[in-house]
């Protein structure tokens, strides 16, 4: 990012990273803790082994998996391109934003890790992470496409 990147560009690709950073680390501490994505509640995980749902798709219970993340890398990308692919970058981080934040959550760790009887200072820094910046993300990248329409 030069000089002449709009302040709008800069940030949203600051959270994005940001968002790609602090997920990857949550995927660590839940493959470590054994702590399987479940979307629909309890019990409603895939079966695999949490690595492989990372790997493959379906995500863990802190992170989102491994495609998700390089598309949303993939997006970031795209967004410093002044032209129709630019304008998808930055409407596609804005989707990726809020469903991550909203996955995010609703996901049954959510309350979990902020429960007084659970309570993991680390894990819940982490889960404000994943939950919060995404949301940033979707707005600044709103911003970004209004800085486009207008300018």
């Amino acid at each position: 990012m030069n000089n002449t990147t709009p302040a709008t560009l800069k940030r949203l690709v600051i959270s994005s990273i940001a968002y790609i950073v602090i997920s990857l680390i949550a995927a660590v501490v839940a493959i470590q803790a054994n702590l399987p994505a479940q979307p629909m509640g309890e019990g409603s995980g895939s079966g695999k082994p949490v690595i492989q749902d990372f790997l493959y798709g379906g995500g863990t219970a802190m992170s989102p998996g491994l495609p998700w993340l390089i598309g949303q890398v993939i997006l970031t990308v795209l967004v410093y391109r002044k032209d129709w692919w630019g304008t998808v970058g930055v409407v596609g981080l804005i989707i990726f934003g809020l469903l991550s934040g909203i996955f995010s959550i609703t996901e049954p760790n959510f309350q979990k890790i902020f429960s007084p009887a659970t309570f993991d200072l680390f894990k819940a820094v982490l889960q404000i992470g994943v939950s919060v910046i995404p949301f940033v993300m979707s707005v600044l990248g709103i911003f970004e496409w209004r800085r486009r329409r207008h300018g």
